[in-house]
């Protein structure tokens, strides 16, 4: 829920910029729509992690070996392939931002494409920045 908070006011005031008319609980009602392939993205990285999970060694004696074995965990391929599955699914949530800020703040496609693109854009760009 507080995602959900966060995002409507980035985007209700990034769109202040191009002076969008509509309320902000309009604005929510419509990120929330966004959020149904984080839902599924979600889920596919619980599959992901219970696969992952029993054929890892962990030791929480060692922080050392706890980011170890963290990080051979991220190296794994089906971890992998679920991120890449969220980068994609966050992709799907930014175009129904997209048309959803298009529709609650009145704004153009441009507009619209750039209130949600500046956040999701620099959000993509750490998650492509930690899987490298």
């Amino acid at each position: 829920f507080l995602m959900w908070l966060i995002y409507t006011g980035v985007f209700y005031v990034i769109s202040l910029a191009f002076h969008g008319e509509g309320s902000f609980k309009r604005v929510f009602e419509f990120v929330g729509y966004g959020f149904i392939p984080t839902i599924v993205s979600s889920v596919i990285g619980l599959i992901a992690m219970i696969y992952v999970l029993p054929t890892m060694e962990f030791s929480f004696e060692d922080p050392h070996k706890i980011q170890q074995s963290m990080q051979a965990m991220m190296n794994n391929p089906v971890m992998q392939a679920s991120s890449i599955i969220g980068i994609l699914l966050t992709l799907w949530s930014a175009n129904i931002w997209i048309f959803g800020i298009m529709h609650a703040r009145n704004l153009s496609i441009r507009n619209a494409v750039i209130t949600v693109g500046i956040p999701i854009g620099i959000y993509l760009i750490y998650i492509i920045y930690k899987l490298l």
